[in-house]
């Protein structure tokens, strides 16, 4: 098995904390998308476009991760952006 690079590793720390927290996050932000950083719930906004400037401003390493606040699994990787809005 390959050995995970750093951005890999820490894209699945970031997604561990968002399923840890998601039961609290659905009743209020269903639907948002949230920002997660070294673990942390950062912030929510309405689109995934919002969340990805919110965290290139906010933290030019990049080492951020952004989930859309729902119980559907999700596929991560750290080079794949799902856009809903329609906007890059």
């Amino acid at each position: 098995m390959a050995k995970l690079t750093e951005q890999e590793r820490i894209v699945r720390q970031n997604y561990e904390t968002f399923r840890a927290e998601l039961q609290w996050m659905l009743p209020a932000h269903d639907g948002e998308f949230v920002v997660v950083r070294n673990r942390k719930v950062i912030g929510f906004f309405p689109s995934p476009t919002d969340a990805r400037e919110f965290g290139e401003e906010n933290f030019p390493d990049g080492r951020f991760s952004i989930q859309e606040v729902t119980e559907r699994k999700a596929f991560i990787s750290p080079h794949v952006y799902a856009v809903r809005d329609g906007k890059a």
